[in-house]
């Protein structure tokens, strides 16, 4: 897409599309064709080790790695230059492509959006949903947290 077909569809500047366009982990994708052709594109996805997932606005074709591969990475070297500090991991999502990354955390914060519904609430962890949508809710979540944390 161009910067004005994805502003158009993601609602957003061209100017903050075309940084959204700068991408090295998945390739966005919306799907025009019927259910079963989207079958048919997601077992070929699978035979090269790739696979398609739900985001908030699209499907993202991507290989193995997720959000969780990165938050794994993060927080072991947080652990690594503080040990001697207990350290809580909030992640906060809106969709199916967030929720390894969301299992990952000690709290999960479940933002209200067009597919939030589809993401499940992990149970090893804390988890909360937003009541509001999008960055509202983002807003809402964490001040409560920072406020029940005593910042």
């Amino acid at each position: 897409m161009s910067p004005a077909e994805l502003a158009g569809h993601a609602n957003l500047s061209e100017s903050e599309a075309e940084l959204a366009k700068d991408r090295a982990g998945t390739e966005p994708l919306l799907w025009e064709g019927d259910e079963d052709s989207l079958a048919r594109f997601r077992e070929k996805l699978d035979e090269h080790d790739c696979r398609l997932v739900q985001g908030g606005r699209f499907l993202h074709a991507m290989g193995t790695f997720d959000k969780a591969d990165g938050v794994r990475f993060l927080l072991g070297k947080y652990r690594e230059h503080f040990e001697q500090d207990r350290l809580i991991a909030i992640a906060l999502g809106d969709s199916p492509n967030d929720q390894h990354m969301l299992e990952e955390a000690d709290i999960a914060v479940i933002v209200r959006g067009v597919h939030s519904e589809s993401v499940s609430l992990p149970s090893q962890s804390r988890a909360i949903r937003s009541i509001k949508a999008g960055p509202a809710g983002w807003n809402e979540c964490v001040l409560n947290l920072l406020i029940e944390y005593g910042y």
